[in-house]
């Protein structure tokens, strides 16, 4: 529930003035934060109030007033460094690290996110890019799944909140079933099933069962209002995993001393071991720029007409068999991620539910993710508990250096109200632009005047040519083509802001950022983000390429598919996109020569496009598995659907 505004000092926790002095200091804000002390801040250094002071005994009754009142304090007017505090509060119980249970011991089990923390920590031991405070394990290629389990548990990261059990231990005696502790609701569960249910039809059908729900109701807020509603399937939510990376891992110097990078100059540049420097303050001049191929899908012969049979028997494909497509591949693809369209998967779970929802009797091993082990787990879109220092750099970076625009239809005015009220809860400063509605009248050519569709572009041709290839469907090509129109608008909008800012990250309407977004880009930007980049998607669906960090895949186009298909059916998502501004007009143009060939209409969604270019813009992605990540998306529907819908 969203705090009340009439709250703009107080939090419903007691204060503790007994032992602690309250001090003036300098952002005149209320610090209920920590436990040990109550402060106020105000521009500069501190001074304590005795506990005669007039002011003293002011704030103490305002105070008073607040907490019988239970009020909360208004996340508007919080400090950038209690941001995250708020959202942890709100999303996750107390926040922070996941207490730890001392006296107990578990062997994780693969559902749960220690199990894949683990595993992650694993790969990465072996791959030499552990931090310096964890060096005494390196070296060690085959490191244990007990000694990995104590490092996190050390930490209090990965979600890791047991010991490992040793050999000598009864674990009928001490081992805990987490089951009866808290409920992770990772699919595919019962409770997580319940709680899709909820936020996609429950909600919008039935809102006098559940009053304190809405839209931008978290998985969290649902799970805990089935919990109070007595439903069995559900127990209360897990505490927040920590994203393991963020202390564990370090690309540090030794490893790219001698591997030289390009700079957008063509000099070469080395990493002086400080991954806090970036180049610029637009990317992180000691992370490897990586010349990589799109990887190669084989299936044999047998297999692929095998997979074909299944894909027709279910009408999930029509036509003739055709010995060049890789139709294993296809099939992964179809049952693996585009029907777990709002499920957050690894390619490996993909995998496997599709040879189960499609009959396959097995599927060959194909990897569409190079290295996936270094990006593609949920547990690395976890929290962080962000320093103040942290918090405080983020903010200054993020204001000097990134505008955002939200990209919505005008008379999407439900949207944009709840867009309104998650950039407020995020503290994020943000602009709208207009989308486009080919609906109305004259919109095409004002488009064309605009300089966003060509000339040349022939849209009656291209919508003869989407009907013919099967894609009538999915209605007509109106919306699709008024999509494309305002993601171009919205690119170009950051060229015309003053000041201009480098870099400009583009929303749509139907997401909710991060509560932590700030530094979590800042991170993401100035520690990861090689310096030749021109695109990045902070939410990557069906991702097509390669893990470059733990963060980060680099896109490529998906060359198992016909170029006549515009290589469809990966990286898909433009929900939330930052570019570089000084970089903008070649990524259009690259992504223009594609979605406005009238002889491929598979190319006119912006997503598919700029994976099928991106041999030659240089494009990273955020994979989607990554949870709670950058964003959330919201059960909004598609506006560009709806329109082509309607416009058939």
């Amino acid at each position: 529930m969203a705090a009340s505004h009439s709250s703009s000092f107080c939090h419903d926790a007691t204060p503790h003035f007994d032992s602690v002095p309250l001090r003036i200091c300098e952002d005149n804000w209320l610090d209920r934060d920590r436990l040990d002390e109550t402060r106020l801040y105000r521009r500069g250094s501190c001074r304590s109030l005795g506990r005669g002071s007039v002011v003293f005994v002011f704030l103490l009754l305002a105070v008073c007033a607040c907490v019988a009142a239970k009020l909360r304090v208004s996340p508007l007017l919080a400090r950038p460094q209690d941001q995250v505090s708020l959202h942890s509060r709100r999303h996750h119980g107390s926040g922070g690290k996941a207490p730890k249970l001392e006296g107990s011991c578990q062997r994780p089990r693969p559902e749960d996110p220690c199990y894949q923390s683990v595993q992650w920590l694993i790969d990465m031991m072996q791959e030499h890019q552990v931090a310096s405070h964890s060096r005494r394990h390196r070296g060690s290629s085959n490191m244990s799944l007990e000694t990995a389990q104590s490092i996190l548990f050390e930490h209090g990261l990965g979600g890791c909140r047991y010991r490992p059990c040793t050999s000598a231990e009864d674990l009928h005696k001490y081992q805990v079933n987490q089951s009866s502790d808290c409920d992770s609701a990772l699919w595919p569960s019962e409770c997580y099933e319940r709680i899709k249910w909820v936020l996609h039809d429950g909600i919008t059908y039935h809102q006098d069962w559940y009053p304190t729900l809405g839209k931008l109701s978290t998985h969290e807020e649902v799970q805990r209002e089935l919990v109070s509603l007595g439903r069995k399937s559900c127990g209360l939510p897990c505490p927040a995993v920590l994203d393991p990376s963020e202390q564990l891992l370090k690309l540090s110097s030794d490893d790219y001393d001698d591997r030289p990078v390009d700079d957008d100059d063509g000099k070469k540049a080395h990493d002086d071991g400080n991954r806090l420097k970036p180049r610029g303050n637009v990317c992180a001049p000691s992370a490897p720029i990586q010349h990589l191929s799109s990887p190669v899908l084989e299936s044999s012969t047998e297999d692929n007409a095998v997979c074909f049979r299944v894909l027709a028997s279910q009408s999930v494909v029509t036509g003739s068999y055709d010995a060049h497509r890789n139709w294993c591949w296809v099939g992964i693809k179809h049952f693996g991620c585009h029907i777990h369209w709002p499920d957050r998967l690894r390619w490996q779970q993909m995998a496997a539910d599709a040879t189960k929802k499609g009959q396959f009797s097995s599927l060959p091993s194909l990897s569409p993710l190079g290295n996936a082990n270094v990006c593609d787990q949920q547990v690395l879109g976890g929290i962080v508990d962000w320093s103040p220092d942290q918090l405080k750099q983020a903010r200054a970076w993020f204001d000097e250096h990134v505008a955002i625009y939200v990209l919505s239809l005008p008379a999407s005015t439900d949207r944009r109200a709840r867009v309104n009220e998650c950039m407020k809860e995020a503290f994020l400063e943000f602009e709208f632009v207009d989308g486009i509605d080919m609906r109305q009248p004259d919109a095409l050519q004002r488009a064309r005047q605009e300089g966003l569709i060509p000339d040349s572009f022939d849209f009656q041709q291209a919508q003869a040519e989407a009907y013919k290839q099967g894609m009538g469907t999915f209605g007509s090509i109106v919306g699709t083509v008024g999509c494309a129109s305002g993601h171009f608008r919205a690119q170009l909008q950051g060229r015309k802001a003053l000041p201009v800012r480098p870099l400009s990250l583009i929303f749509e309407d139907d997401v909710c950022p991060s509560h932590d977004l700030i530094p979590r880009l800042w991170r993401l930007v100035t520690q990861e983000l090689p310096c030749d980049w021109q695109a990045l998607s902070l939410h990557s669906k069906c991702p097509f390429g390669h893990c470059v960090s733990p963060h980060l895949t680099r896109v490529l186009p998906d060359t198992n598919e016909p170029k006549s298909r515009c290589y469809h059916g990966v990286n898909y998502g433009f929900y939330g996109m930052l570019y570089r501004m000084d970089e903008i007009q070649a990524v259009q143009k690259a992504m223009k020569r594609v979605v406005f060939d009238e002889t491929n209409p598979l190319c006119l969604d912006v997503d598919v496009a700029l994976a099928a270019v991106s041999d030659e813009v240089r494009y990273y992605a955020v994979p989607s598995v990554q949870d709670p990540g950058f964003l959330r998306e919201l059960d909004e529907g598609s506006a560009r659907v709806t329109i082509n819908f309607q416009s058939r």
